[in-house]
């Protein structure tokens, strides 16, 4: 198909893709994995992925959004702040979360804004879709980072640019369907984005070849790993000494930063209260 042809034509980045595995970590944890790599993507000049899920449901607010967003939280569910912009998401066991970081420097200067870092993964991605859903014509990226199926997004990516030394590209991939009644009763929505989230196609659904949800997610992890992977001149998979220092020092940014309630219930001046889901922002 046209879009698959036009994703296979980026050029290898020069550079080495250290794959640091699929985990499963709470909402704290895995926003401080996130910006513990970015930050090693700029001492290194080496690029990171990983693929992750969730102990628990979880509400993850953009960088920006006021705190008034939510609504009904309980033991049931994490809440925290990520770095990135963009609105307010949800997250359980029906969706595969992953993250891209590198640096924007040396052999990676090409990566010189949000733009560019788009056009080079996002296209990925959707290829990695595209290997499991039918129909995958339909597949198209869509606006502010969203890969749409039919018009309609099935999956929401957010950046983060550390001072132009090295980026964060993290997303979401609807593989089973959104629990929009658990989503409306934990954030403030509007009526048409409730309405909205039961239309929502995920890759269980398009793909309906009778596999579970869960076996969808593990073949999106293995796919993304393998487009992504391509991209590169060089790759490997991070050490047991090394991931164990990430987790340390991401362990520590959860004490000081993503557990705490200054952080996530800050509401400066200027934050946004507008109650859409991160997913149909902006139509």
């Amino acid at each position: 198909m046209a879009a698959k042809s036009s994703m296979l034509q980026n050029s290898v980045i020069s550079a080495e893709l250290v794959d640091f595995g699929h985990g499963r970590y709470n909402a704290c944890m895995n926003m401080a994995i996130d910006e513990v790599l970015l930050d090693l993507a700029d001492r290194t000049g080496r690029f990171f992925f990983r693929t992750y899920d969730f102990t628990k449901s979880s509400v993850i607010l953009a960088n920006s959004d006021s705190p008034l967003n939510l609504k009904e939280l309980d033991e049931n569910v994490d809440v925290t702040r990520r770095i990135s912009g963009g609105k307010p998401i949800y997250v359980d066991d029906n969706i595969l979360s992953y993250s891209i970081t590198g640096p924007m420097h040396g052999a990676a200067s090409a990566f010189k804004n949000s733009t560019a870092i788009n056009n080079t993964f996002g296209p990925l991605i959707m290829h990695a879709v595209a290997g499991i859903a039918n129909n995958s014509d339909k597949l198209s990226m869509g606006k502010v980072y969203s890969i749409e199926f039919d018009g309609k997004p099935i999956v929401g990516n957010g950046q983060h640019l550390n001072a132009s030394h090295s980026f964060l590209y993290h997303g979401v991939a609807a593989v089973g369907p959104w629990d929009a009644r658990s989503i409306d009763r934990r954030l403030w929505l509007r009526r048409e984005d409730y309405d909205a989230l039961y239309t929502l196609p995920n890759l269980h659904d398009i793909a309906g070849d009778g596999y579970t949800i869960q076996e969808y997610k593990s073949m999106l992890s293995k796919g993304l790993r393998n487009a992504i992977g391509k991209a590169f001149s060089s790759k490997s998979e991070i050490s047991e000494a090394e991931k164990d220092e990430v987790l340390k020092s991401a362990a520590g940014k959860v004490a000081s930063t993503y557990a705490s309630k200054s952080w996530v219930y800050r509401d400066d001046p200027g934050m946004k209260r507008d109650s859409r889901f991160c997913l149909l922002w902006p139509d």
